[in-house]
């Protein structure tokens, strides 16, 4: 019949060499999309971080120059619910008339979900903390030595911290990441530095007390300059309970807090 041409198809091993280059551009190309989703989700964390540092900094211009408290545990009437489900306000509902956004709350890189069997991982959504059930994701929580408390006997803990008493507040936390869910009642004292969390190649969003936020090893908060201590003053409480145990120094709260890491002090 004239005209016509006979097709040739594709061999076995010809199918095979195609499928093997497929599989091998797969494995190439799969590591590259995770990590571009991850380098997206963790630039999306820091932007979140960013937008709760500037909300700080408006509410201080509001408040004459002062912080918002942790909570409204100390010396403050517990009548006013949190939008997040606790039975007392905290700093995340002080600030969000200047965020006007729950999502500027969560890492988008780690699950919303605490079980409640185990409090240290997710963002607290669903766990019950004795002071309420978790109703919205908390990915944050703000240093709790920004509340005068934990300096010294005659402090008022009541009290949010004015920023002109802030040492050096561009390398002092005021806000990081969280893998746990006791985010409502702030950084609860150097134990928490463990509990960081570490979502992003190792690292954590941190936000400092000028409101800028960056990217940070929870080590590189500690050293080699102690980035906790807001106001620099001795002795420090680290532990809260009984017995309290306290800094007199800074090398002392370093070296506990590197001891809580698992880390040597260099």
């Amino acid at each position: 019949m004239s005209g016509y041409r006979k097709t040739r198809g594709f061999t076995l091993i010809e199918l095979l060499v195609v499928i093997a280059i497929i599989a091998i551009l797969a494995a190439v190309l799969f590591p590259v999309f995770a990590q571009a989703r991850h380098r997206a989700r963790s630039a999306k964390c820091l932007a979140n971080a960013r937008q709760l540092g500037t909300a700080m900094m408006l509410y201080a211009d509001d408040w004459k120059g002062k912080l918002p408290c942790t909570n409204f545990y100390y010396g403050f009437s517990v009548g006013k619910k949190s939008d997040w489900g606790f039975g007392l306000q905290i700093w995340a509902d002080f600030i969000f008339p200047y965020v006007k956004s729950y999502e500027a709350y969560v890492c988008p890189a780690r699950p919303r979900e605490t079980p409640q069997s185990d409090p240290g991982k997710g963002q607290g959504l669903g766990y019950d903390f004795g002071w309420g059930r978790m109703t919205r994701p908390l990915g944050y929580a703000m240093n709790c030595y920004t509340d005068a408390g934990f300096y010294g006997p005659d402090s008022d803990p009541s009290r949010g911290m004015k920023q002109v008493t802030i040492e050096d507040p561009a390398s002092k936390i005021l806000l990081g990441e969280m893998s746990t869910g006791i985010s409502q009642i702030g950084v609860w004292h150097l134990q928490w530095v463990a509990r960081c969390a570490q979502a992003h190649l190792g690292r954590a969003n941190w936000v400092f007390c000028d409101g800028h936020a960056k990217f940070l090893k929870p080590s590189e908060t500690i050293v080699p300059k102690f980035m906790w201590n807001v106001s620099g003053e001795y002795p420090i409480r680290l532990w809260p309970f009984s017995p309290i145990k306290n800094a007199n120094n800074e090398k002392e709260a370093r070296e506990y807090s590197l001891q809580l890491l698992g880390a040597e002090d260099p």
